[in-house]
């Protein structure tokens, strides 16, 4: 457990959720062998995404220090990378309790929920990259116009930043 109380088991699916903008469904569907960590290789294969579409999603060094960490704790033969104790693989309810458990612990209001996560991911994502292209990918969207939803929150930082000259 890590100063908080945090199981490497729970904090690896939040801090997957928080480094990657893995949808709920997408999280609990996740592989071992999805995820490639050799050779700088911060990526993993996303197989049962929104509509079934194949895509990767890359990840950041320290989201892969994350994932070794608790591969290295994991004590599951299963495939899935979050295993549970009364099936081969987590449940998507049971990846939002865990979730709901954390946030209502970190003082969150009720609302949040694990897709908060990637709402969060996104603006961050796009913030950084500036490429609505790109965190579009990286998202799995199908269509632009989805992604745009997250480009609001650009708009209140250029709001913000044109107010302090």
């Amino acid at each position: 457990m890590n100063r908080i109380g945090l199981t490497p088991h729970n904090q690896c699916i939040i801090e997957l959720a928080l480094g990657t903008g893995l949808r709920l469904s997408e999280i609990a569907a996740l592989k071992v062998e999805d995820i490639d960590l050799k050779r700088g290789g911060n990526m993993l294969i996303v197989r049962h995404g929104k509509g079934d579409k194949l895509r990767q999603v890359k990840f950041s060094s320290s989201m892969k220090t994350f994932i070794q960490d608790y591969l290295d704790y994991r004590k599951s033969d299963s495939p899935y990378l979050f295993a549970s104790a009364r099936q081969d693989h987590m449940f998507p309810t049971a990846i939002q309790k865990v979730f709901k458990k954390w946030a209502k612990k970190a003082g969150l209001p009720a609302r949040y929920s694990i897709h908060s996560c990637r709402h969060s991911y996104a603006v961050r994502l796009l913030a950084v990259s500036k490429s609505l292209r790109l965190t579009q990918q990286q998202l799995g969207h199908a269509n632009p116009q989805t992604t745009t939803v997250y480009a609001f929150a650009l708009d209140e930082e250029i709001s913000e930043a044109v107010q302090k000259l």
